[in-house]
């Protein structure tokens, strides 16, 4: 309900001949709305936003940090969003299950597979991107220009540029959008923005999708970019913090396998499966193995397979054995 007030004022008093005399009464009328305006609107995001980047900070693991932040941005106007992680070991910007999708993309964007590229490698921007995109951050220096071709991703444009990109239409081509996600999905509006760390490098990439026709200005995209980045902040603190503590739990381990009596045999193997499997648990893997180089006096040095018990482990040493007849005969 619209709320209206009026002002009357007036100044009444005597000349200085002592004649009564007043000035012109004025009226001021002002009018609330009851609906919120454009610059409200914006507003009020911008203290949503910042609210549900404080709720984030007590998430303490980089999972937890990727649900919440996707959840709240739903929560605060996003129709759905995507969290993908930036990682330097393969190069490849990575969807569900190492970042994280909202309900509505569960099973869509599994497969995100992007390419992330080395620092200075930047692309050339269309006329179209670089009207809808605004900077994040310190920009990157140019050491080599890409043209982007038909099959770039704009997330590998996104996280080498450090540009923030609202695109109003996502099957349109200039914008080098994954066909096969956005007829998937039905998407069309979408805000995608890198998340960048401490050491000015993109550690992940924040995707928001809009229901259809709907526009982000530039103070709108400031807002979700100041949120963007805090939720940097604390996924790259979550991550350090969890590898810590992964670091000190495999310290503790080898200390109290050292402190036992001498083994018979140089690498013994219960102590080492006894560490593996520590190791397995806590990065959460189906299998991992190590190979123990033998040296022969008489023959090649061969290499001892050594894994915790399971059933991949069975199946590995079984097929090892079997490779290594085969090329023995």
């Amino acid at each position: 309900m619209p709320i209206i007030y009026a002002l009357v004022a007036g100044v009444v008093g005597e000349t200085q001949h002592g004649r009564p005399r007043a000035d012109n009464f004025s009226t001021s009328f002002i009018c609330l709305a009851g609906e919120p305006n454009k610059r409200s609107f914006n507003r009020l995001l911008q203290a949503k936003l910042l609210k549900s980047a404080e709720s984030i900070g007590a998430c303490r693991s980089p999972m937890a940090v990727t649900r919440a932040a996707i959840d709240l941005a739903v929560k605060a106007g996003a129709s759905e969003g995507q969290l993908c992680i930036c990682d330097r070991a393969s190069w490849k910007i990575l969807g569900a299950p190492y970042g994280y999708t909202s309900r509505g993309l569960a099973g869509i964007t599994s497969r995100t597979r992007s390419d992330l590229h080395k620092d200075g490698e930047v692309f050339t921007l269309n006329e179209k991107l670089k009207h809808w995109s605004t900077e994040v951050g310190t920009q990157p220096r140019t050491l080599r220009l890409i043209e982007p071709t038909s099959k770039t991703d704009i997330l590998s444009i996104v996280a080498a540029n450090r540009l923030a990109v609202f695109i109003p239409d996502s099957k349109d081509p200039d914008f080098f959008c994954e066909s096969r996600l956005v007829n998937k999905a039905g998407i069309k509006a979408q805000l995608i923005m890198p998340l960048v760390g401490s050491k000015g490098t993109a550690i992940a990439t924040l995707q928001l999708m809009f229901p259809d026709d709907s526009h982000v200005d530039r103070e709108m995209m400031r807002s979700w970019i100041a949120y963007g980045q805090q939720v940097a902040a604390i996924l790259e603190r979550a991550a350090e913090s969890e590898a810590r503590e992964l670091f000190d739990t495999l310290d503790r381990q080898a200390t109290e396998i050292m402190g036992r009596q001498a083994p018979e045999h140089p690498f013994p193997e219960a102590e080492i499966e006894e560490f593996l499997a520590l190791l397995q648990c806590l990065l959460d893997v189906d299998y991992l193995h190590l190979r123990i180089r033998e040296e022969v006096w008489d023959a090649a040095p061969r290499y001892r397979l050594v894994a915790p018990d399971s059933d991949l482990a069975r199946a590995h040493r079984h097929l090892r054995v079997r490779d290594e007849i085969t090329f023995v005969m």
